[in-house]
């Protein structure tokens, strides 16, 4: 695969040992490509030697159809948690909180820490803020089109609500003509 490819052997050794050397938390996601082929792409978090966190990214996996808890898990034990060492210095599993990564029982992160005791699981911030904008903006864009119909309805049904919302719009370009006259125009 081309990202693995991408990174240098000396990266990933770099990488590794640290794995080995200290504590470490695993950054993991599910991703796909253009063409639907989906994937497991990890980063790993570890503090440098001057105690100064550092965030890489380690590899891109390739998933069969099954995306499931359970192979998530198969795949994140043959690539990173093969040895104990590496076991018991993972601090943190960080996912988003689909149901193969999140779920109680059968996903990822329960899995890994029914063989990693001490583990913490954590919902990526990245993921928390998105949504909660994606939901704020799904709301600001509900209430504005509720407020253009009210205000619609309000107007175009009456011929005098509608003479007012013209001597509205008249004084309103009025002001904005007296606005325009006190800033020089031109080059």
């Amino acid at each position: 695969m081309i990202s693995n490819e991408c990174i240098s052997k000396i990266i990933k050794e770099d990488i590794e040992k640290n794995m080995e050397r200290g504590y470490f938390h695993l950054i993991v996601d599910e991703v796909s490509d253009k063409f639907g082929n989906g994937y497991l792409g990890i980063s790993v978090r570890f503090f440098d030697q001057t105690c100064e966190p550092i965030t890489k990214f380690y590899k891109l996996i390739k998933l069969s159809n099954d995306s499931t808890g359970k192979e998530l898990h198969r795949l994140l034990e043959e690539h990173i948690l093969f040895s104990s060492r590496r076991k018991n210095n993972l601090i943190s599993l960080i996912t988003d909180g689909a149901s193969s990564m999140a779920a109680e029982y059968k996903g990822l992160a329960s899995r890994v820490a029914n063989k990693v005791d001490h583990l913490f699981w954590l919902h990526c911030t990245s993921h928390c803020l998105n949504l909660i904008l994606e939901n704020a903006c799904n709301n600001v864009v509900r209430d504005i089109v509720s407020i253009v119909k009210e205000i619609s309805s309000t107007f175009s049904f009456s011929n005098i609500n509608h003479a007012e919302l013209q001597i509205i719009q008249d004084n309103m370009e009025r002001e904005e003509k007296k606005f325009s006259g006190l800033f020089r125009q031109g080059g």
